[in-house]
């Protein structure tokens, strides 16, 4: 009786790890699909993306700026004295895709800066 059962335990060990290499065989197959479709990895800044000619970056256009500057303004405005990686974690946005938002605001006198280089902060105005 012992050596029925564990042939059949065996029998289901075999068959699940088939099932398993299967199952993730298709799961990483599925992924890489999905990675090589939408091109090297960008966090989305929920802008429509831009197609640029190769070699050079798409710039953006002032509507855009000025969407992503509303949103840069209300995280200073929540979070005063911010630096600029902590207001690009908290819109989404990389710090290099933050520098025309922020000169932005402050061409407008919206915020104001204190500082220098990595350790300057905004603040909004009054």
């Amino acid at each position: 009786m012992s050596n029925s059962v564990e042939s059949l335990v065996r029998a289901f060990v075999a068959d699940l790890q088939v099932v398993m290499r299967q199952e993730l065989a298709a799961e990483v197959t599925a992924a890489l699909e999905v990675a090589l479709r939408s091109g090297p990895g960008r966090r989305s800044n929920g802008l429509k993306s831009r197609i640029a000619t190769p070699g050079k970056r798409a710039r953006r256009s002032p509507e855009e700026v000025a969407f992503q500057a509303e949103k840069v303004l209300a995280v200073i405005k929540n979070n005063p004295g911010s630096r600029s990686e902590q207001i690009a974690r908290a819109t989404g946005l990389t710090t290099a895709e933050l520098v025309a938002p922020l000169a932005h605001l402050l061409g407008q006198k919206d915020i104001k800066k204190a500082g220098v280089a990595r350790g300057t902060t905004y603040t909004a105005r009054a």
